[in-house]
């Protein structure tokens, strides 16, 4: 479970009234925390408005927080790059325990999303709706609301397009292939591995770090012919982009043979699982070994999916695929 830690708290990591007052450190606490948010989801940094008069918040400052919170319950996807861009679609649920435990957080209820403000209040936005300098005093119901609000926005869920960008062929073995393609002859086979884009190029780090890959993750495929094809961990370092594998090299610049040709070889690739396609038909596939291959993605270590055809044919099959993943926070930082 996500846990926050701020300087004025109590047990609960609430402040009290009476006991603490809303000061300035707290106002850099809750920024610092929503744009580890608004990184996460692709976006640059938002600029905080100074938050002291003296040493306490201002109520400027503190609607500013709010505007950003509010913010991002409609993230933007796509920021990430790539072709298609990634992420296609991002959304965070709720994290909380009960009857609206991983609906998506919105700011209206329905069967399948809880409003982040009934949650928190009962109404359908902050408590003293518009906090304005000389009129509203920030209290300590402020603050604790966007506190709560930061909390739950610790899980998320992503889809995350697949790039089949490269392919490795056996009947040319030392030349690099187009991916998105899989054949297999029953004597001759053409490969395909695909990379997700979860990180950013930015500078502080925008994109999926720093977050659990929660379990049941799905990967989504689609053929346009019927066939049934092996899901492999591909545990070598993959230049897709100036440097493509071939059937005998997983980096043919550096001369690194895989060792086993076609990379399914001990410490090539491990096996997640297979699955049977119908032509058209989108197929999912869930496992353990699927949850752990997105994780080491995340944590950037040498990690994309190897596809083969397992059933023999002449055709050469298109394939599409896109990775459904959930994760929660790691906590600290808030």
């Amino acid at each position: 479970m996500f846990t926050a830690t701020y300087t004025q708290q109590d047990a609960a990591g609430r402040v009290t009234a009476g006991v603490h007052r809303p000061a300035a450190g707290d106002a850099a606490e809750l920024w610092d925390a929503i744009n580890r948010r608004r990184a996460l989801v692709g976006q640059a940094a938002a600029t905080a408005l100074p938050a002291t008069a003296g040493t306490y918040i201002t109520p400027d400052a503190l609607e500013a927080c709010r505007q950003s919170v509010a913010s991002l319950l409609s993230p933007t996807p796509g920021l990430l790059g790539g072709l298609p861009a990634s992420p296609a679609a991002l959304e965070w649920l709720m994290p909380q325990p009960g009857p609206h435990e991983n609906k998506t957080l919105c700011q209206l209820n329905d069967a399948t999303h809880v409003s982040l403000f009934s949650a928190l209040n009962g109404t359908g936005g902050w408590s003293d709706p518009l906090l304005a300098p000389a009129a509203t005093a920030v209290r300590a119901r402020h603050l604790n609301e966007l506190r709560q609000a930061l909390e739950w926005l610790s899980r998320g869920r992503w889809v995350l397009p697949v790039h089949f960008a490269a392919g490795i062929i056996s009947v040319l073995p030392d030349a690099p292939w187009a991916g998105g393609l899989l054949s297999n002859t029953g004597s001759d086979e053409l490969r395909t591995l695909g990379h997700l884009v979860v990180h950013g190029q930015q500078q502080p780090e925008r994109g999926l770090h720093n977050v659990t890959v929660r379990p049941g993750a799905i990967l989504e495929l689609l053929a346009d012919v019927s066939c049934t094809v092996e899901i492999h961990q591909c545990l070598r370092q993959i230049d897709f982009a100036w440097d493509w594998p071939t059937w005998n090299e997983y980096l043919p610049g550096a001369a690194l043979a895989w060792s086993s040709p076609g990379g399914l070889g001990p410490g090539d690739a491990t096996a997640i699982g297979s699955l049977a396609l119908a032509a058209g038909v989108p197929g999912t596939f869930s496992a353990p070994a699927l949850d752990a291959a997105l994780q080491d993605v995340i944590d950037l270590k040498p990690s994309c999916l190897l596809v083969r055809r397992l059933d023999s044919g002449y055709e050469t099959i298109a394939l599409q695929a896109q990775a459904i993943v959930e994760f929660d926070l790691n906590s600290p930082p808030n």
